[in-house]
C-alpha cells in the first residue's frame, strides 16, 4: 500500500482542474473543457485510492484511466485548436476519426498502441499550437512550451519509462509528475488561446 500523502497532487491536480474547466467553459473551449474534466475526474480517483480506499479494483482503474484519459484529453485539445483555428467541420471529422481509434484500443490492448497514441496526440497538439495566429514569434514558442509540459513529464517523470525515475526516489519522482500534470490543466486555456495576454 503506497503512502497516503501521494493523494497530495492528486487533489492538486483537482483543483486545477476545477478552475481549468470552468475558464474552458467560459470560452466556449467544449470539446477541450471535456478532455480535462477526464483528467481531473483521473485524479479524483487518485485521490481516492490513496488518501481512502486503496482496493485492487481501484488501484486497476485509476491506472488504465490515466493513459485512456490522457489519450482522449489530447485527442480533445487537438480537435478544439482545430475547431478554433482551421476548420470546425475538419474538427467534427477529426472527433468521429479520434473516437474509433479510442474504442479499437479495446480490441487491440497492447500497451504499445495506447503509448503511441499518447505520443501522436501529445505532438499533435503541440504542432498545432505552434501553429495559431499570435501576436509575435516569441509567444508561439512559449505557448507551444506549456503545451509541452504533459510530454516532458510524461517522457521524464511517468513510471517505468521516465528518463530521470532511476535517479530520483519514486515519491519525488510521483509527486514531480502530477505537479507538472496540474501545471499544464492550469495552464491550458492559455495554451490553446489565440490572443496573446501579453501586450
Amino acid at each position: 500500500m503506497l503512502p497516503a500523502h501521494y493523494a497530495l497532487t492528486e487533489i492538486l491536480i483537482v483543483i486545477a482542474t476545477y478552475f481549468s474547466v470552468r475558464k474552458l467553459l467560459i470560452d466556449k473551449n467544449y470539446y477541450a473543457a471535456i478532455g480535462i474534466f477526464l483528467i481531473g475526474l483521473t485524479a479524483c480517483i487518485g485521490a481516492i485510492r490513496f488518501g481512502i480506499i486503496s482496493t485492487d479494483f481501484m488501484t486497476y482503474l485509476n491506472k488504465i484511466l490515466a493513459v485512456l484519459t490522457g489519450i482522449l484529453a489530447l485527442s480533445l485539445i487537438s480537435i478544439q485548436i482545430i475547431s478554433n483555428s482551421i476548420s470546425k467541420k475538419l474538427a467534427r471529422l477529426l472527433l468521429v476519426l479520434s473516437i474509433f481509434t479510442f474504442l479499437s484500443l479495446f480490441i487491440w490492448t497492447q500497451p504499445i498502441l495506447k503509448l503511441a497514441l499518447l505520443f501522436i496526440w501529445s505532438f499533435t497538439a503541440v504542432i498545432l499550437t505552434f501553429q495559431m495566429s499570435q501576436k509575435s514569434i516569441s509567444i508561439k514558442f512559449l505557448k507551444s512550451l506549456t503545451m509541452s509540459i504533459l510530454l516532458i513529464a510524461f517522457l521524464a517523470l511517468s513510471k517505468k519509462i521516465g528518463l530521470i525515475t532511476d535517479y530520483v526516489s519514486p515519491s519525488l519522482s510521483f509527486h514531480a509528475y502530477h505537479i507538472l500534470i496540474a501545471l499544464w490543466v492550469f495552464l491550458i486555456n492559455y495554451s490553446i488561446s489565440q490572443k496573446s495576454t501579453h501586450q
